[in-house]
């Protein structure tokens, strides 16, 4: 109990007290400037709605599983470190997964960080853990402590094929700008065809490779669909006999001049032939079909870059494999920051 600052682990689903009081401290985090510019979250309300989604409505959750570790100095929080449970695939079994989130200490209590972070590296021996919003400094240290890493492409902005004469006016003035690229060509291949609801799936495939990947399930796309702060809506393609090929969850936001842009926090190909960047310039090329709102201006869109370099990286996707499942092939998946769950 150095200089007073305890550190609390906490497991399974938090209490309705837990949750309003991390819910102040993370929004007087926001307000003191404490996570950089991140345009969220200066409202408790906002906080404890979305941990509501991480840990009440969340279906993986369970009362061993560690969802928040807690810094406290003469009883009040002065550091937070979050995790949101997911159950990755790897052919027909479960990999207990823990998704890094919201990582923050007060300035002065700073040198306690690392007892957070011994924390979380331990549960590593026993879940795949996976860190998508690392800072430069935490880049650093998990870099030097061995972390693997995947890096994220510069995103895709694609301007959707408009509907109407005011849709076309905002469509030109769009690509004069330069703001997207121009609505591919693009169509869905033969014997394909459109969903726009969960209910419209069949059968989910399974895939058997030994490779581990995110889950694609009815329970998790859900919970992903009815998540986040923002609205959300669904798209995807099946074949004739209703099983899903590919789909992407995505949240709607009003960017400037009034324009609806549609981000993918989830998606991805669900049998191995179709990619994200396939079906989303379909769906930009054909929104009506793909159920895309309308007014919709733009997708937004991330792939996996396998040759990528440093350099040229927007990002990295860290993660640590449990014992278990050392050298296991893992799917490089963009949509693993914890922004899927904002």
């Amino acid at each position: 109990m150095a200089g007073g600052v305890t550190l609390e682990v906490h497991a399974g689903q938090p209490t309705p007290a837990q949750i309003a009081e991390w819910s102040q401290y993370l929004a007087s985090a926001v307000v003191r400037d404490l996570f950089g510019e991140i345009g969220f979250g200066e409202s408790p309300d906002a906080w404890q709605r979305l941990m509501t989604q991480w840990w009440v409505t969340n279906p993986f959750i369970s009362e061993s599983t560690t969802v928040a570790f807690v810094l406290r100095s003469d009883d009040a929080v002065v550091g937070f470190h979050g995790l949101i449970p997911i159950d990755y695939r790897r052919n027909a079994d479960a990999v207990p997964s823990l998704l890094a989130t919201t990582f923050v200490v007060d300035p002065e209590h700073r040198g306690h960080s690392m007892k957070i972070f011994r924390k979380v590296a331990k549960l590593a021996s026993s879940n795949h853990i996976v860190d998508g919003s690392a800072t430069p400094d935490m880049q650093k240290l998990l870099d030097a402590t061995g972390w693997s890493w995947s890096p994220i492409a510069p995103k895709q902005l694609v301007a959707v094929r408009p509907r109407g004469i005011a849709g076309r006016l905002r469509w030109l003035a769009l690509l004069a700008s330069r703001r997207a690229d121009p609505t591919p060509a693009t169509t869905i291949p033969t014997g394909s065809r459109w969903i726009t609801s969960l209910d419209q799936i069949v059968e989910t495939p399974a895939l058997h490779d030994d490779v581990l990947r995110p889950p694609n399930d009815r329970r998790f796309l859900e919970w992903i669909l009815s998540s986040g702060s923002t609205e959300r809506c669904f798209t995807g393609l099946v074949d004739a006999d209703g099983r899903l090929l590919a789909h992407a969850i995505l949240s709607t936001t009003q960017a400037d001049f009034g324009l609806l842009v549609l981000r993918a926090v989830d998606g991805g190909s669900d049998d191995g032939t179709i990619s994200l960047t396939d079906l989303l310039s379909a769906a930009a090329s054909d929104p009506k079909s793909a159920g895309l709102p309308a007014g919709a201006a733009v997708i937004s869109w991330a792939e996996m870059a396998n040759s990528a370099t440093d350099d040229a990286a927007a990002g990295r996707v860290y993660y640590r494999l449990p014992d278990a499942l050392d050298g296991c092939d893992r799917e490089l998946h963009s949509t693993e920051s914890d922004d899927t769950y904002f």
